[in-house]
Formats: structure tokens, sequence, C-alpha cells
């Protein structure tokens, strides 16, 4: 597939935390954490680093926006300051978008003293398009489970969850907001749950609307968007569903919202037989958040990193 990038793509490397560390180094080489130049055509990133990260262990990351954390996907040959990695092309989206970034950690200690994303030097304004778009993505969730007589508000330990999303042209209401309509399809997987084992979730439902609308007239962003992720949960004793499973973020300032924390219009409803009909019990929802790019050309998912991806201040 012919790339939809230009042939070289510049990125630098902006401070992820506010670490004292990292202060230092800002300082001593004028706010330069590092560029980056992307070829597009042989998937090679070249890089050019700040001469006091070559004492140290870097590792690239990917892929997660700021505000997470997750595995390293490599690491850069010790002492090196310029050189160069391949990379697949199921994995240029998310570098070229701004979702890798690179650790920096003292080889005695271990300890982290720069954590730098990688971002396009050259940002495009967001903004809503006038035709159909389609986008898969990859994020994770949180919820717990409660089936009458057996537990109570158990962790469903989830696998990442996969996510297409399809939306129409934008309009501009009569209140001059801007909107375009939502339609998407869910797989999460798997989950275990303790008490019950290993639980598969799908979408459940023929729809999944929602709507991502313009907080203010005559702008698309910020905008409050609105998202129905309906799912069904198959378990060793019987195949369940939840009445509703709406999720709301406002503010969000582009789309795809990465690492924007959507919460659910009804934390708490009720599990019901999918055969019968009947209420057994009950499921928590908590949050979800997408986190990257999914690309067709993934051969493994979930990935090791992004399985083990948490916010930036989890241990």
């Amino acid at each position: 597939m012919p790339s939809t990038y230009a042939p070289q793509i510049s990125m630098s490397g902006r401070p992820r935390t506010a670490m004292p560390a990292a202060a230092t180094l800002r300082k001593s080489r004028t706010a330069n954490l590092g560029k980056f130049s992307i070829n597009t055509i042989d998937k090679v990133v070249d890089f050019d680093l700040p001469q006091e990260f070559s004492k140290h262990k870097v590792m690239v990351h990917g892929f997660v926006p700021k505000g997470w954390k997750t595995d390293a996907l490599w690491e850069l040959e010790p002492g090196k300051r310029t050189g160069s990695w391949s990379y697949s092309r199921a994995q240029e989206r998310n570098i070229v978008e701004g979702l890798s970034y690179i650790s920096v950690q003292d080889r005695a200690s271990g300890r982290t003293v720069a954590s730098v994303q990688i971002e396009p030097d050259q940002a495009v304004a967001p903004k809503f398009e006038n035709f159909v778009t389609i986008t898969a993505m990859a994020g994770q969730c949180a919820a717990m489970m409660t089936i009458f007589g057996q537990f109570e508000d158990v962790e469903m330990k989830m696998e990442p969850a996969q996510v297409i999303i399809a939306r129409s042209a934008a309009v501009t209401r009569s209140d001059g907001l801007r909107e375009q309509e939502i339609g998407c399809a869910i797989r999460v997987g798997g989950a275990e749950i303790q008490g019950l084992g290993k639980v598969q979730i799908g979408m459940f439902g023929a729809q999944n609307p929602g709507k991502i609308t313009s907080m203010s007239p005559n702008t698309d962003f910020p905008a409050r968007m609105s998202l129905d992720v309906g799912k069904s949960y198959i378990t060793p004793v019987g195949d369940f569903y939840r009445d509703n499973e709406v999720f709301l973020a406002e503010g969000i300032q582009m789309f795809p919202p990465f690492g924007v924390k959507f919460n659910p219009v009804e934390p708490i409803a009720p599990l019901r037989n999918a055969q019968t009909g009947h209420i057994i019990g009950q499921i928590k929802l908590g949050w979800l958040v997408p986190l990257c790019y999914l690309d067709p050309g993934e051969t493994e998912f979930p990935s090791k990193a992004i399985s083990n991806a948490k916010f930036e201040e989890e241990p």
C-alpha cells in the first residue's frame, strides 16, 4: 500500500513530564530533546539525540499519547547519539502522528532521567471532515462485574479493545454547532474474572450510534463526543449483555481523541441473560480511553506494548 504521507517528515522530542533531570537537559540544549527524520519510503527513522543521552540507556516505546506509558519496542545501540531504526508499515501512522516516545534511563540505577514524546514539527489543525471517514483504533477500558449469588464487583481484567469508528460528513446545525454522526464496532477479545474464569467480549446489537458535536458555534473543536459500545459477554455459565454502554467525553481537542478518558453516562446497569432477558447481575463501568491507531497490517493484536499500557502515574 502506498504511503499517504510526505516522503520526509521532521519531528522533535518534547518532554512528557516535568522531571528535574529533563529540565536540566533542556537548559543545556535549548529545549532540544532530539531531532527525528522519518523516511516514509524506506520506513526508516533517523535520530539525533542530545549528547547527554549517549551515556544512558535509551529505549523507544509505543504507541501511546502523553499521560500514558508502555513497554519498550526496542533499545537503541548503547552510546550512540545519532543513527537510525527501521519500522514496519503497520507502525507508520502511530509514529508519524506522535504516539511514540523514548525513555532515557541511568544504566547503573535504572532511574528514568528523561521521557520524551516524538512529535511532528508541523501540526495539522484538527477539523471535522466533510466526507465519510473510517478509523480503526485500539484502547483500554475498565469495568467490574457482579453476578447475583456468586460474586460482587469483581474487576474485569480486559484485553485492549479494538474499535472501528465510522463518521458521517460534517453538517452545521441550525444553532451553528458542527456535528458528525458516529457508528462503531468494538471487540475487546477477552477478560479474566476471578470466580468466573475466561470471558469473551464482543459487540452487542446491530447499531452502536454516537455523535461528535462542537461546543461553540461555527467551530469544530473543542467538541463533545458520545460513543455507544454495547458489548456481549460470553462466559462459562452463559451469554450476557448490558442494557446501556454509552460513554461521553467533553472538551476533546481533536479526532481521534487519544488519551482522553471517556466516562459512562450510566455507570451501573443490569446484566441480562442473552436468551431470556432476565437480570442476573450488573456491570459497573469505569472508563474507556483510545490510545493509538490500529492498522490492518498489524500481525499481532494485542501487542505486548499496548497490553501493558498504564497511566503515567501508575507503578
